[in-house]
């Protein structure tokens, strides 16, 4: 005899969605969630065809000489949603989706789409400092940088030539010529750009 399932006690034309009832206006909600489970709620709403996201930025790590790009929230622990039906809040707890849902006096507060607005400026302001923070820290000919890696750890080079990703230089302790790789390099505060 076959064992029952969840399925069998719970048949799909009887389990509740996380969202149910006819489409009104859109409103938005601060779904409270674990830190480490931002990303998995905000593409199961996706999946689910409810616009969800949380203000981010991209950083790059580099581990084991590759470099990886991850995605950071900038405020943890809340995925901003937008419904179009009447969210079950019980039921995406029950799902373990989320915490709950931000309240006052036990009624889900509904976000103003201009606060919305704001917050996805932020991952867009975010985006315009790390772009604007990446070039004011390129390295370029005629620049002074100091090595952060190597041999050579703590000297101070001026930058004749970029190559293939690496820096070349021919000034190091009175005349030695050679390369480093422009990853570890640091750009200094007295350079020229």
């Amino acid at each position: 005899m076959k064992a029952k399932t969840h399925a069998d006690y719970f048949p799909p034309e009887k389990r509740r969605d996380i969202v149910t009832g006819p489409e009104h206006p859109p409103v938005w909600h601060v779904l409270l969630v674990p830190w480490n489970k931002m990303l998995a709620t905000r593409e199961y709403l996706k999946h689910r065809g409810i616009f969800a996201f949380f203000p981010s930025e991209e950083k790059t790590f580099h581990i084991q000489g590759k470099a990886i790009v991850r995605e950071i929230p900038l405020v943890t622990g809340q995925v901003y949603a937008q419904f179009r039906q009447q969210a079950n809040w019980d039921v995406m707890q029950a799902r373990r989706l989320i915490l709950g849902v931000y309240a006052i006096n036990g009624r889900p507060v509904v976000i103003p789409p201009d606060s919305i607005r704001h917050l996805q400026g932020m991952t867009v302001a975010a985006e315009r400092m790390r772009q604007a923070r990446a070039e004011f820290l390129r390295i370029n000919v005629g620049d002074s940088a100091k090595i952060t890696q190597g041999p050579w750890t703590g000297h101070t080079i001026e930058v004749s030539g970029i190559r293939g990703g690496e820096a070349w230089f021919d000034n190091l302790c009175g005349g030695i010529k050679g390369s480093v790789k422009l990853d570890y390099l640091e750009k200094s505060a007295t350079s020229s750009n």
